[in-house]
């Protein structure tokens, strides 16, 4: 089987959701297919991820093209698509991918994000799948949760452009692949309901997350996440000023530390024990040396949290909001403790920070339910088998697509 994937951004290095999912799925698919994979990145992140994908399959990269003129995102604003069209918007990649196709002559095409769809609709003789695995659509609507009335009122008719954009694309797909319930729920109230949404989580393979990484650290909380991203900010900020400082008023060592590029302008949220290391090559020692992950979201798109999966398995129990582990099936008190308001959250910390039986029985049963239902070797399987039964059942030899949960 070969096939293209057209994807928003490199797969490499795997340090977020996305490009943990996208690297290991290359990984595991280049040994029994042939792949090419048509990505934007900058020359640094070409440079830096091309030798380890030129080994896996053949790599394609375009430089992001300059933003639009205040006329051009104007238009963008006015167009009934979403503004992510205008913003994927490139002559090269279109020329790219145009000249790929009938050289690699790939028996599927993959498209990361529905943006891309501008460069895979023309190629109607190849079948194509959509991945998307961060619904918009959801991060809209929890934004305007904690926006003011202006936000509430951009994130409502953004919403309503990305559901109309949804529903215009959809005939292009022989389906669409999510990575968590929240996700398919949502992108089924624009979806049509004849082409199938399916589910595919994000997970990690066990091997490479070694329990006894390093000794945990009485009191030091950790929190891995860009604060380029905007609820990851919000998040911290949130964490800074309601939650870290009722913590400290009953664990005086108590501190935070939050991984991940860090603000250009510096107007990161500051607080008694809050530490910022910036971006972390290998984060799984960092991550392991903590006592605690603490995932205070309010906001953001469904998909999978990958410092959720990367802590259960390397045995650091969290504490998280239920948009923070979101696409992940765990139990309050069996894999980790919930909270959601400030108050709750506080309590919560300050309880694991002091009980070291707790803190070991949510960690290996976190670990334990990592290895059985987000073992990438078992995940990567099925994708792959969907993937075979899509081009197979093009050619009338293979069953209807449905082999793992979907609407």
């Amino acid at each position: 089987m070969r096939v293209l994937f057209v994807l928003p951004r490199t797969p490499f290095p795997p340090d977020t959701g996305f490009r943990q999912r996208y690297t290991n799925l290359l990984r595991g698919l280049a040994g029994r297919n042939e792949v090419a994979v048509a990505c934007f990145a900058t020359p640094e992140e070409a440079s830096r991820s091309g030798e380890t994908l030129q080994k896996l399959a053949r790599f394609e990269c375009v430089s992001p093209e300059s933003p639009e003129s205040g006329l051009g995102m104007m238009a963008a604003f006015l167009s009934p698509d979403p503004s992510e069209v205008a913003l994927y918007r490139s002559a090269r990649m279109a020329a790219v991918v145009d000249t790929l196709v009938p050289e690699f002559r790939p028996d599927l095409i993959v498209a990361g994000d529905p943006a891309l769809t501008q460069y895979v609709a023309s190629h109607k003789g190849v079948p194509r799948v959509l991945d998307y695995i961060c619904d918009c659509m959801l991060s809209f609507e929890r934004l305007k949760a904690i926006s003011s009335v202006p936000g509430r009122w951009l994130n409502t008719l953004r919403r309503k452009k990305y559901a109309g954009f949804l529903r215009r694309i959809a005939h292009h797909y022989e389906c669409c692949i999510s990575s968590s319930k929240e996700d398919l729920d949502s992108i089924a109230t624009a979806w049509p309901a004849d082409c199938p949404i399916l589910i595919i989580p994000v997970g990690l393979e066990p091997e490479s997350y070694p329990l006894n990484l390093a000794e945990p650290v009485p009191g030091r909380m950790i929190y891995p996440g860009a604060l380029s991203y905007s609820p990851n900010l919000d998040a911290v900020r949130f964490f800074a000023r309601d939650i870290l400082p009722r913590i400290r008023a009953r664990v005086p060592n108590a501190e935070l530390w939050v991984t991940g590029a860090r603000l250009k302008n510096g107007l990161e949220p500051k607080a008694e024990g809050l530490h910022y290391t910036g971006y972390v090559d290998d984060i799984r020692t960092t991550l392991a040396s903590a006592w605690a992950t603490v995932v205070p979201l309010r906001s953001g798109a469904g998909g999978t949290r990958l410092k959720v999966l990367e802590s259960m398995a390397l045995g650091t129990p969290l504490v998280s909001t239920a948009i923070g582990y979101e696409g992940v099936a765990v139990e309050d008190r069996k894999h980790l403790l919930v909270a959601e308001t400030a108050g709750e959250f506080a309590e919560r910390c300050i309880e694991l920070l002091g009980d070291a039986d707790l803190r070991k029985r949510l960690a290996h049963n976190a670990r334990m339910l990592l290895e059985t239902q987000y073992n990438w070797r078992t995940i990567g399987a099925n994708y792959e088998s969907i993937l075979k039964d899509i081009v197979e059942r093009k050619t009338g030899t293979a069953s209807k697509v449905g082999k793992t949960p979907s609407r």
